[in-house]
């Protein structure tokens, strides 16, 4: 028989695995993937505490924790919510693959819903700029990783 797992952020938790807990109950998961996520994450997060120290560590390093603890769903959430910046070494090889990042306080909806607003409220009297807006955001947004990130079905043709 496993140990009890809390299903939901507990008083005595990191203050960051509120979020993750409610973000992981909107993904469909079965209740054991959803007892590991938050077992794993609790672990790491007790192992690391201060995200920030350990993000300055070593790419292999930060990889053997991932590799030790298996927090990849945590840290996968952290950045796409803004609760770490990705790592130079990441913006790096973005940058090396010609990778669009866009870096916000704002978590990865809040962001969304703010260019929404501006691409809502815009003026576009003429059709060229319409257009070159588009061609603004298909050169610098990749939109397949966004719909992914949001949860929305990615369409081969956007």
């Amino acid at each position: 028989m496993t140990a009890a797992v809390a299903r939901v952020a507990t008083p005595d938790d990191h203050p960051l695995l509120d979020g993750y807990a409610a973000w992981c109950h909107t993904l469909g998961v079965s209740d054991r993937v959803l007892r590991d996520r938050l077992w794993q994450a609790r672990q790491f997060l007790a192992a690391h505490p201060d995200l920030d120290a350990w993000m300055r560590r070593p790419v292999a390093a930060r990889l053997a924790d991932l590799g030790r603890i298996r927090a990849w769903s945590l840290v996968t959430y952290l950045i796409l919510t803004g609760g770490v910046d990705p790592s130079p070494y990441t913006i790096d090889r973005a940058a090396d693959e010609e990778i669009s990042v866009l870096l916000t306080r704002l978590d990865t909806r809040a962001t969304v819903s703010r260019l929404e607003n501006i691409f809502l409220s815009s003026r576009f009297e003429s059709e060229q700029k319409l257009e070159r807006m588009r061609a603004l955001l298909d050169e610098h947004l990749d939109w397949g990783a966004l719909r992914q990130a949001l949860g929305l079905p990615v369409s081969t043709t956007a």
